[in-house]
């Protein structure tokens, strides 16, 4: 049976410092040479995906922004992507600026290029944000007044930062029949936390279906530590949570393992792979 495994990045694959270990990132590329077939499923978009797992050789289809974009890692393009429709994007700006909430408008232009169009930054969980991002290499933040620019292109997702209870008392009255609604504490500065709003198809569950077909997979197995990744251990035949995530995660997972920080999946995957090896190589290929 070929067995595609799944990682979050981060929280879950990556260390505190938002890399891959170097012992994770050794581990991983061994067995991948091996055969072992391994992909991502993030909430990062492709301009912070690509560096993120720079130095692991994968070589499937990775999940991005929730599951609303597939990419190729060999050519770092996207090649499948779920966008929002531009009016109901306009009312979701809308209703949270209403709100007195600042929305983050993630838009990919005619050309693909992905900018971020943001209102000025007040809390500390949006500048953590911004200037972590700007320290990676992302340029696409746009400082604005007005989102018309940003309606003038494609948007991918609409979120916010702030305090949990002022985005609590917003979700309830979104439209949630048509869109996939994330709400989770940020990793950094927990006191705030993350509205992300996106097509109903950009959802880790979703994701997993697509992948599965993409590349032939029959069991599904996958990891995670927020609540973005409940609907992609809904999906997985085998889910584990990492010994940080949320209660409500490790309560959804069939089992949960060690740490982030203990390069936790890597070692998983060590032991996983040494317990299912079949000499009749039914892993299935390495790169189907």
């Amino acid at each position: 049976m070929y067995t595609l495994y799944v990682t979050d990045l981060d929280g879950t694959l990556l260390d505190p410092g938002g890399a891959v270990s170097k012992r994770s990132a050794r581990i991983i590329n061994q067995l991948i040479a091996s055969g072992l077939n391994l992909t991502v499923a993030t909430a990062r978009s492709p301009s912070t995906t690509w560096p993120a797992i720079a130095t692991v050789d994968l070589r499937l289809p990775v999940a991005m922004h929730h599951g609303g974009m597939i990419g190729d890692p060999l050519t770092r393009t996207v090649i499948r992507h779920h966008d929002l429709d531009g009016h109901l994007a306009r009312q979701l700006v809308d209703q949270l600026v209403a709100a007195g909430l600042r929305p983050i408008v993630a838009t990919r232009d005619a050309s693909g290029e992905p900018h971020v169009y943001h209102l000025p930054f007040r809390n500390p969980a949006e500048h953590n944000y911004h200037d972590r991002r700007l320290t990676q290499g992302d340029r696409r933040f746009r400082e604005v007044t007005s989102f018309a620019p940003a309606y003038a292109e494609s948007i991918t997702q609409v979120s916010t930062i702030d305090a949990p209870e002022r985005l609590a008392s917003i979700r309830g009255a979104l439209p949630a029949d048509v869109l996939t609604i994330t709400m989770s504490p940020d990793l950094d500065w927990p006191e705030y936390s993350w509205l992300e709003l996106g097509h109903l198809d950009a959802n880790k569950g979703a994701a997993i279906q697509a992948l599965r077909a993409m590349t032939g997979a029959r069991r599904v197995v996958c990891f995670g530590d927020s609540t973005n990744d409940i609907p992609m251990f809904a999906a997985a035949d085998r889910a584990y949570a990492v010994a940080n995530a949320l209660p409500e995660v490790a309560a959804a997972a069939d089992a949960v393992i060690d740490a982030h920080d203990a390069d936790a999946v890597a070692e998983f995957l060590r032991a996983d792979w040494r317990r299912t090896a079949d000499p009749a190589g039914l892993r299935g290929p390495a790169n189907p």
